[in-house]
């Protein structure tokens, strides 16, 4: 081992711990999450060497597969909060090819759990289920079940996703009674609002409403604040599609403000665009302009596919101000 190279391992495994503290940090709530986020941003150059670094080694080198392996655990929780989907993906990917060179089965199945969502919000839905479902296979092989739950409702956002919403629901359903029967209020509560979601999208906005309230009221008990932030949003879509304006509008701006306590950025862009989407439907085009540009704004500074998006909603914005003038 050269004197460079033992150097370069120093520095990935010192950052592999400032890694796991700001996680932790994010994960207590309240004014450490703030230190968490601003340890993990002022950290972020060399986290991104570090974890390339072991990436390009891991093949070659137990210690660089370990910490390749070990990098998208570490940031757990900001995770979705800081790296775009792109950025997931390259890091799983080379997460799932580490962790399979060290024979880690439990490891290798965590990744292509995430890994699968990333693919999914990617669009990448043919990619997502192959991930979901090598990791069901892992987790019923190594009898896991408490981890079954996230695969099977990994696979039910693909196959919705891909318009198969029969086969979501089929999914959505094995998911919730899994995660009822290990006692996983995260995840049930995740399972009753993906149904939601299901249901929203076919018409019955009210059974959608009732399962989104189910799962913000878990959320709130578990004080799962990401959890929170996505049904407020979630909420306010199915309040707009009921012609409640007024009501979409409050939920809106209620995720709007966890995104931002939380220092969530796509979420903060999500609500923001749908605060602008609002606004255009109560005729104050300036306001709806406003928020679209913010929400562009984020979405273009993470790399987050949707911008384009954002991009059609603003353009279109700007079209009909024109001609009003």
């Amino acid at each position: 081992m050269t004197a460079l190279y033992e150097a370069q391992l120093h520095h990935a495994f010192h950052y592999l711990r400032i890694a796991w503290e700001a996680d932790e940090l994010f994960e207590q709530g309240g004014e450490a999450r703030r230190r968490g986020l601003e340890l993990f941003d002022g950290a972020w150059s060399n986290l991104q060497t570090a974890q390339s670094w072991a990436a390009r080694h891991a093949a070659e080198d137990e210690a660089a597969a370990t910490l390749c392996s070990d990098y998208p655990n570490a940031i757990a929780y900001i995770i979705g909060l800081r790296l775009s989907p792109l950025e997931r993906v390259r890091w799983l990917e080379a997460a799932v090819a580490a962790s399979r060179l060290l024979s880690d089965r439990a490891a290798e199945a965590g990744h292509l759990t995430n890994l699968g969502n990333a693919y999914a919000q990617l669009g990448m839905t043919s990619r997502a289920v192959e991930s979901h479902q090598q990791a069901l296979n892992i987790y019923t092989e190594t009898n896991d079940p408490s981890s079954q739950g996230e695969a099977l409702n990994g696979l039910g956002v693909a196959y919705f996703l891909s318009g198969q919403k029969s086969r979501a629901v089929e999914f959505y359903e094995r998911a919730l009674a899994v995660h009822r029967d290990n006692g996983d209020r995260r995840g049930e509560g995740q399972s009753l609002g993906n149904l939601g979601l299901v249901y929203k999208e076919s018409g019955d906005i009210e059974h959608a409403v009732e399962l989104y309230g189910r799962q913000l009221a878990i959320a709130r008990e578990i004080k799962d604040s990401i959890g929170e932030g996505n049904v407020l949003g979630n909420l306010g879509s199915a309040y707009l599609a009921l012609g409640d304006t007024a009501r979409a509008a409050e939920l809106y701006r209620d995720s709007l403000r966890v995104a931002r306590e939380l220092g969530d950025r796509r979420g903060e862009a999500s609500a923001l665009f749908n605060i602008s989407a609002v606004c255009a439907l109560l005729g104050d085009r300036d306001e709806a302009i406003k928020y679209a540009e913010s929400a562009l704004g984020i979405f273009e500074r993470m790399d987050d596919p949707f911008a384009d998006e954002a991009r059609r909603q603003l353009e279109k914005l700007r079209g009909g101000d024109q001609r009003r003038r």
